[in-house]
């Protein structure tokens, strides 16, 4: 073997090295403001029991994002439960999250209550949630991304 091919190979392994060292030591990705670590963390199976408790205060759920709901929202599950959410106003590259991908979300709960029809029981208020911040919670070996 002839020293070039010992230099290139050397010079490969090195690069590899360095990218898995930057790589490992990175902040999490995140979209919007920084998350307050003052905003109560909740999980959205408490915020959708008593939904009128959180209403208009900024709180912090952690599940996954499951995907666009339209071209201007995203759901957001935790567990079994799911709500619409708005990404952050300087944040709108959330949306580009492969769906499952793990997130911590800040914001601002918003409540409707509906109104019930005549004679018939109030039906569940609609519950979101008004995005500042979307930090992506890392998973080794996953990519968070969509591809394209």
């Amino acid at each position: 073997m002839t020293i070039f091919p010992r230099v290139l190979i050397g010079a490969i392994f090195a690069t590899v090295l360095i990218a898995a060292g930057a790589s490992a030591g990175k902040a999490p990705q995140r979209f919007g403001e920084s998350i307050d670590p003052k905003a109560p963390r909740v999980s959205l199976g408490e915020l959708l029991a008593s939904p009128a408790s959180y209403a208009g205060k900024h709180v912090v759920v952690e599940g996954n994002f499951a995907g666009k709901c339209c071209a201007a929202d995203f759901f957001f599950k935790d567990k079994l439960d799911m709500i619409e959410a708005t990404p952050p106003a300087k944040g709108q590259q959330c949306m580009l999250l492969k769906p499952g991908t793990p997130i911590r979300l800040y914001g601002r709960v918003n409540v409707i209550q509906r109104e019930a029809a005549k004679g018939k029981k109030s039906p569940e208020p609609i519950v979101s949630i008004e995005g500042k911040g979307v930090e992506v919670r890392e998973v080794p070996g996953k990519t968070t991304r969509k591809k394209g």
